[in-house]
């Protein structure tokens, strides 16, 4: 009986891997419009919310990688924050001039520090970090009342989102808007 060698196709190594939280509503819509880009095909995209710690590598852990984004390189070096955004605009043709002027150190210095301030802003949006149902100990900043009676910080004691008359002061107790009740004592 003859036998036949059929051969193996492999797969080429993907220019980079991109480890992203696929539960942040903004992250994975950024990563999507990424992902339709020309020269998107060459990248492994990795949703970190979803896949094992095998996929990860050794050297990055699931809590670091839900932290921010990371990027390896094909050379197997990790790059995170504003270098990981540079990493993909560099393998995105229409990113490329984009990639060229966040690789310049001031601009890479000025975008991984804006990239910070986004992370402590993150939980507001990212929908699997909703705090418990309970109410805030009394001695939580969230229970302290300001002048008005309001939370200190309405989004620690109210949930993740920021959903109407949340903010101190933008609704009456007795439902109206604080615009409509300063227009009606205008005309008086």
């Amino acid at each position: 009986m003859p036998t036949y060698r059929v051969p193996v196709m492999s797969m080429p190594a993907p220019a980079c891997t991109v480890y992203f939280d696929g539960a942040c509503p903004l992250c994975r819509r950024e990563i999507a419009h990424y992902r339709s880009q020309k020269g998107a095909a060459s990248m492994a995209w990795v949703d970190v919310a979803t896949s094992d710690n095998a996929s990860l590598g050794a050297d990055l852990s699931r809590a670091d990688a839900l932290a921010r984004l990371h990027v390896r390189q094909a050379d197997g070096s990790l790059v995170s924050g504003a270098a990981a955004f540079a990493a993909i605009w560099n393998r995105l043709p229409a990113y490329g001039w984009l990639a060229s002027i966040a690789s310049r150190r001031p601009v890479m210095k000025t975008m991984d520090l804006a990239y910070t301030w986004f992370l402590r802003l993150r939980p507001l949006w990212r929908g699997a970090e909703k705090p418990a149902a309970t109410a805030p100990a009394a001695s939580s900043s969230a229970a302290r009342p300001t002048q008005r009676g309001a939370p200190a910080r309405p989004w620690a004691a109210g949930g993740s989102t920021l959903r109407a008359g949340a903010w101190p002061g933008s609704r009456r107790p007795d439902g109206a808007s604080r615009k409509t009740a300063n227009h009606d004592h205008r005309h008086d």
